[in-house]
């Protein structure tokens, strides 16, 4: 790759621009200056958090380690389609108003060509170049100082600063930005949660959930036996049961149980036996929360996990041929379904009818104390027209009160 820093001076095809951007690096506001930049000198980042599951996918159908960039347009190729497929109307609107009105917003580059801030918008110039046979677009662009391509921590932090903090939201898929904060912080390990928070203006509160969701996302693909396989989470849409999860797991304070309650809810997140698995994993995380039925609960959903997790995981691995497949016959199996859906229904009804029993003692006990902390001197101190209401709502709870005393017995 060439140096765009050493050639821009002398490359006539290289326009340095009017214009300037201004960028925190390292913690101090610098003005860059901005340049044309033919869209051949120029190549997407897959690194980038928006496509990151997109990635994922086609690295695991293809049995890749990572991308092959020393075909630059064939890898531009294949970014390019992640990026149209993450948001198609986004790429159409954006298209639009570059045709219309020219790029407005200065992208981010390497020196190396990579481009950190501006895939959409270098995609839509891509994409209004190849309709314009003969046209020549270029992408303005700022160029960053030799030597950050291999300071991964301070290009992580810039993307974050313009993608995800005050400065631009950027519509990052809820899976995707999970992805991109367990790999930061876990695996990479670029930023603490802590710079995480700051970076990209969310509490620490909020940040440490997102982070504890996105470990039980990795914990969940390593159950179904498809490790590191985000783009599944993605088209199962699981931001939203994940979500239940850290919530329902929270109230947990004992380790095994919160150990044993996570695989019920990961079991019955991957078998989705009706309906809304958000709203479906929610009635699962009361009947777990509850303190008289969660222990019976458990135990009985005990075998169900056993049996999931075996069929997923047979003890010889090498007979697992095809873990697709495997996981598409076991999440679609109708028993295990059923199984599921009928253990959670009989648990809710316990709970219900538990709740039903226990509601007339409360309302009893309740009516109990208002009338204990009824003050008499106030009652004696009253005139008549206010005694006589008083007589009259006590004889009427005399009434109430005989069918109550005869199912009693009283």
């Amino acid at each position: 790759m060439q140096n765009l820093n050493q050639i821009k001076d002398s490359d006539p095809r290289i326009i340095k621009t009017e214009n300037n951007r201004k960028l925190c690096i390292d913690g101090q506001n610098r003005n860059f200056p901005v340049y044309s930049i033919p869209l051949d000198y120029l190549f997407y980042n897959d690194k980038n958090a928006r496509i990151a599951t997109f990635i994922n996918k086609y690295k695991n159908e293809n049995q890749l380690e990572k991308l092959d960039i020393s075909d630059v347009e064939t890898y531009n190729a294949i970014i390019e389609e992640f990026i149209v497929n993450s948001n198609p109307e986004a790429i159409k609107k954006t298209k639009i108003n570059i045709k219309e009105n020219t790029q407005q917003i200065p992208g981010i580059i390497l020196t190396d060509g990579r481009i950190i801030d501006g895939n959409r918008r270098f995609t839509c110039l891509r994409q209004l170049e190849r309709e314009s046979p003969g046209s020549s677009y270029r992408f303005e662009t700022v160029i960053l100082d030799d030597g950050y391509e291999n300071l991964s921590k301070q290009i992580k932090l810039l993307e974050l600063q313009i993608q995800l903090g005050a400065e631009e939201r950027v519509d990052y898929s809820p899976i995707d930005k999970l992805v991109d904060i367990y790999n930061v912080i876990e695996v990479d390990k670029l930023l603490t949660i802590e710079e995480y928070a700051r970076i990209t203006n969310i509490k620490l509160n909020k940040a440490k959930e997102l982070l504890l969701e996105a470990q039980y996302l990795v914990e969940f693909l390593e159950f179904i036996n498809q490790p590191g396989n985000y783009y599944y989470a993605l088209e199962m849409k699981l931001d939203g049961p994940l979500a239940e999860i850290v919530k329902i797991l929270k109230k947990e304070k004992d380790d095994d149980r919160r150990e044993q309650s996570k695989l019920v809810l990961f079991t019955h997140m991957f078998l989705r036996p009706d309906g809304d698995i958000t709203r479906y994993i929610r009635s699962v995380g009361s009947i777990l929360n509850d303190k008289k039925e969660s222990d019976v609960f458990l135990d009985n959903q005990l075998p169900l996990v056993y049996d999931t997790y075996g069929r997923l995981h047979p003890e010889n691995e090498d007979e697992l041929i095809d873990t697709k497949n495997t996981l598409i016959d076991v999440s679609s199996d109708e028993e295990l379904k059923k199984t599921a859906r009928l253990d959670k229904e009989k648990f809710e009804n316990r709970i219900s009818i538990a709740g039903k029993r226990q509601a007339p003692i409360d309302l009893i006990i309740k009516t109990k104390n208002t009338l204990d902390a009824i003050d008499i001197s106030v009652i004696q101190q009253l005139g008549d027209d206010e005694r006589h209401k008083i007589k009259t709502a006590v004889k009427d709870i005399l009434e109430g009160l005989k069918p109550i005393l005869e199912a009693l017995d009283v």
